[in-house]
């Protein structure tokens, strides 16, 4: 980590991410997203990997939702592949990243990523379509408890991650959207 970085999340940042990642809450979202609630949650950084609109080796991910959890669609191309028909693993805990990310700014917070852990259930092929989902699990003060999810369009989840992020400390506390 860098100086920079300490100076942003806050002193505490250091016994955070020697903490290990939350255990799963076990539970699937469901339906996140009822349809009058849902809201498209723009990106940051247009230049963000996994949902910036300006990135030309992006992913151009866009998700909808709200206070109770995010969603979008997620259809790997064949320049994912890490071994023959099989999507990187890289990849795909980005995208479970960014959906926990975006439910975090969907409640107007600003936080990073300080410990992430993800467990891929099954091969993800390029070409199958996919649902990103990404919730809350719990906040607590700065810190917060996250997961997310890649389920396919039979229902059966694919990957699913847990994250801590850690909101700035002191002066550097805003909301995403100010």
């Amino acid at each position: 980590m860098q100086d920079s970085d300490s100076a942003l999340l806050g002193p505490d940042v250091s016994s955070t991410m020697r903490a290990e990642c939350p255990p799963s809450s076990g539970a699937l979202p469901g339906q996140l997203l009822p349809n009058a609630a849902a809201r498209p949650i723009p990106p940051v950084n247009s230049n963000c990997f996994v949902c910036g609109r300006h990135n030309p080796t992006g992913l151009h991910l866009k998700f909808e939702g709200g206070s109770h959890g995010v969603e979008a669609t997620w259809i790997p191309n064949d320049a994912s592949e890490s071994f023959q028909d099989t999507v990187h693993g890289g990849l795909i805990t980005s995208v479970l990243d960014e959906a926990m990310s975006k439910a975090i700014m969907a409640n107007g917070w600003q936080a990073f990523t300080v410990c992430i852990s993800a467990r891929f259930h099954s091969r993800i092929s390029p070409g199958e379509r996919l649902r990103a989902q990404g919730w809350i699990v719990e906040r607590r003060k700065r810190r917060i408890l996250t997961e997310a999810s890649l389920i396919n369009d039979s229902g059966i989840e694919r990957a699913h991650a847990r994250a801590t992020f850690l909101m700035p400390g002191g002066s550097q506390v805003r909301k995403a959207h100010a």
